[in-house]
């Protein structure tokens, strides 16, 4: 009646275009604001992201962060961890795996950190 429209499905379509931008602004404000540290890198170590809760965990800048390459923030001998899980990430589409590591914050102290490995690909070229 009138033009009222009571349908909420109606009334809150959203293009894929606008679902996309919501969903990469969501992403965009947990990874910013979580205490939980994130690390988005290659198999290598490179950086790609890493966000305040990561850099607050080791206690450097991000700009100081981001020079390094992941594996340089490792206790000795935790290399190797990691390198294990991301073989079986390869193995496994969808892997996701668990990892106690030991990391080296700016005061040189070892501290621990329980992380979830996951094996991502891009959906831009599925690599």
């Amino acid at each position: 009646m009138g033009g009222n429209n009571n349908n909420p499905g109606e009334s809150h379509k959203k293009s894929e275009s606008d679902r996309q931008k919501d969903t990469q602004s969501f992403f965009e404000t947990v990874f910013n604001f979580t205490g939980t540290g994130i690390v988005l890198m290659h198999e290598e170590g490179i950086l790609i992201n890493v966000n305040k809760g990561f850099c607050k965990m080791l206690g450097y800048p991000r700009e100081y962060v981001m020079e390094k390459n992941f594996y340089s923030f490792l206790a000795p001998g935790d290399a190797d961890c990691i390198h294990e899980v991301f073989g079986q990430a390869k193995k496994e589409k969808g892997f996701e795996n668990q990892a106690e590591i030991r990391l080296i914050n700016v005061q040189g102290h070892i501290i621990w950190g329980l992380f979830t490995l996951s094996g991502v690909t891009s959906l831009k070229n599925n690599c």
